[in-house]
């Protein structure tokens, strides 16, 4: 199957199947891959040449809008590979490209002990103060919710 006919079977996908907004969002990436590879035949695309056309495409933008376009070049070939072409193999999963386009390790958060959010309250000087922060504390509340409370009288 060559590169044009693929991109006009996906396309169509889209227009059917997903968001209006998501299909904008490949917009930019499947016009610039049909104009890099053409005619060519999905089979006979490379990872090199796919990197390659990853580097030129992004060169100037974000490492977040590389990862992004990576993965939308990897969602393309999988559609191809799980609806017409269950011989071909996906270019774009190898190794070299896994680690070059992967997301960062997450951080994990640092969390205040129960002690030391005690003694922020039992130090808080105002009343109101001390209230607001007893009810995010113990209850969850965020601060937007505590300040919108209000007493009722019955």
């Amino acid at each position: 199957m060559n590169t044009s006919m693929a991109l006009k079977i996906f396309r169509d996908y889209q227009k059917s199947n997903l968001k209006p907004t998501t299909t904008i969002g490949y917009r930019y990436l499947i016009e610039n891959f049909e104009e890099f590879f053409g005619e060519k035949d999905l089979s006979s695309i490379s990872s090199e040449e796919i990197f390659q056309f990853l580097e030129i495409l992004t060169e100037t933008c974000s490492q977040t809008t590389k990862r992004h376009r990576y993965a939308q070049i990897k969602a393309f070939f999988n559609f191809i590979i799980m609806n017409y072409e269950v011989d071909l193999r996906n270019p774009v999963d190898t190794p070299m490209m896994k680690k070059t386009f992967r997301f960062p390790k997450a951080r994990q958060r640092e969390i205040i002990s129960k002690e030391l959010i005690d003694e922020v309250i039992f130090n808080s000087k105002s009343v109101r103060d001390r209230l607001m922060l007893e009810l995010q504390s113990k209850c969850g509340a965020r601060i937007g919710e505590v300040l919108n409370l209000q007493c009722q009288r019955y």
